[in-house]
C-alpha cells in the first residue's frame, strides 16, 4: 500500500480529509477534488433551497 485516505466527520458535523502518500502517483489532486466534492455534497441538505 502506497497511500492512506480518511474521510470522517466528528460529533460536532466537521468533515475531515487526511490525505497520505508515500510515493508520487501524480494524483494527489484528483483524489483530494473527490473528497472536496463528497464532503460538500454531504452538507447539503435534500430538496432544500441552497441559499
Amino acid at each position: 500500500m502506497n497511500h492512506i485516505d480518511i474521510y470522517t466527520t466528528d460529533e460536532q458535523g466537521n468533515h475531515y480529509d487526511i490525505e497520505m502518500q508515500v510515493a508520487d502517483h501524480h494524483n494527489i489532486a484528483k483524489r483530494i477534488r473527490y473528497y472536496q466534492t463528497a464532503s460538500s455534497m454531504e452538507a447539503y441538505d435534500k430538496g432544500q433551497p441552497y441559499e
